[in-house]
């Protein structure tokens, strides 16, 4: 018998790759994290930097790791996995391997970590079918329990999240973009009037005054 070597495994598993999708705040999410080799097993722990109790269960096939992910997640939250006693087929192990997922950003249909006009159109868009309230918690950082409603809170909530992504930008060139024909705008002493164009689904307006 001839044979042109034998390939003897003397190190133990370490990570390949892993899924880098964010994940849904209200729906679940299934990941997946890939080793260098088939494995025999592993323990797994999971956390959160503001999301309290992160659920999820896990399925190993030799050598890639599922993982579904329950909701509900903190918006722009981060989570981190803790692979222990790593194990492959000869039973080499690492003690620990640790991975991370990014939550979506609540109100970001884009997925692009901006609160921006197509998110807003969206938004609109969706009307009444944009349940995201009520919310606790500090913009971004919103915690999400829909409660089957769509009315006032939802959109309070998605206007503060409007105001975080776009109140630290610099808006002084935005007349520079302006499109189509100027609105009808009357000014009085005690206050003032836009008439909006029939076929508007959504836009932003922006007020300065000397005080």
């Amino acid at each position: 018998i001839k044979s042109d070597g034998v390939q003897v495994d003397l190190s133990p598993p370490s990570l390949l790759d892993h899924s880098t999708e964010r994940l849904y705040l209200n729906d679940s999410s299934k990941v997946s994290i890939t080793f260098n080799e088939p494995l025999l097993s592993l323990n797994i722990t999971s956390s959160g930097e503001r999301t309290e109790t992160v659920k999820f269960v896990s399925d190993l096939k030799e050598d890639t790791l599922f993982i579904v992910i329950a909701p509900p997640l903190v918006s722009k939250d981060s989570l981190t996995f803790f692979l222990t006693a790593v194990t492959d087929t000869r039973e080499l192990v690492t003690e620990t391997i640790t991975v991370g997922f990014n939550t979506r950003l609540l109100g970001d249909y884009d997925d692009n970590l901006e609160i921006d006009i197509g998110d807003i159109t969206q938004f609109v868009a969706l009307w009444p079918n944009t349940d995201i309230a009520p919310v606790t918690g500090e913009p971004p950082y919103f915690f999400s329990t829909p409660d089957e409603v769509t009315d006032l809170r939802d959109a309070m909530a998605f206007a503060r999240l409007w105001r975080w992504s776009n109140e630290p930008n610099d808006t002084s060139n935005t007349a520079s973009f302006q499109m189509g024909e100027p609105l009808d705008m009357i000014i009085t002493s005690g206050g003032f009037s836009v008439t909006l164009p029939p076929n508007a689904r959504s836009g932003e307006l922006e007020i300065h005054s000397q005080n």
